[in-house]
């Protein structure tokens, strides 16, 4: 229960940022006006499927992933330069007076889990198998290249869900992390 001091506005998925008027996310809380909590749910790759008359190729996770992120990444931005309040800003980058950090990693994570709103992003991914071309896969996922790129968007999200799953004969099943780096080092 919230308690009688907090007041619900409204819930909705159209929020104002700095540059842009209306974002539209997948998950908005928002009270008295100001968005407290937003994110957006991602799912990538997609196995073949017919079109058609045609069969449409397994699309790969990291098709069009940098694109996806770098929305993610700006929409986090955007919201939260607009949404937090000038005094939060001026607490994270002062004590006193004294600026408290000016190298960029320090100031920007700090600023990234003080600001408003706190933003979340939740992805689901379907590795692609890839084809056997030669002896050799071929446009397969590389999921420690995909881990890397999710990591690195905590950069600017306050937090990220990952879930990765592959095709296993006609089921699918989840990719975990131990298997990812067993994979890896069988590699060398």
């Amino acid at each position: 229960m919230l308690g009688p001091e907090v007041h619900i506005d409204y819930l909705t998925k159209k929020v104002r940022g700095y540059t842009e008027r209306n974002h539209d996310v997948d998950l908005a809380y928002v009270a008295g006006g100001t968005v407290l909590v937003a994110g957006e749910v991602k799912m990538t790759g997609s196995p073949p499927y017919l079109r058609r008359s045609y069969v449409q190729k397994e699309r790969k996770t990291q098709s069009d992933l940098d694109k996806r992120l770098k929305e993610v990444k700006f929409t986090a931005v955007d919201l939260k330069l607009y949404h937090t309040p000038n005094e939060v800003i001026v607490k994270i980058l002062s004590s006193d007076g004294d600026l408290l950090s000016a190298t960029l990693p320090l100031w920007w994570d700090e600023w990234v889990k003080a600001s408003i709103p706190g933003f979340y992003s939740f992805w689901a991914s379907r590795l692609a198998s890839g084809q056997l071309k030669n002896g050799k896969v071929v446009n397969a996922d590389n999921p420690d290249l995909l881990l890397e790129k999710f990591d690195r968007l905590r950069k600017y999200n306050n937090a990220v869900g990952v879930f990765m799953f592959k095709e296993e004969n006609d089921r699918y099943v989840p990719v975990e992390v131990e298997n990812i780096k067993k994979a890896k080092s069988d590699d060398r």
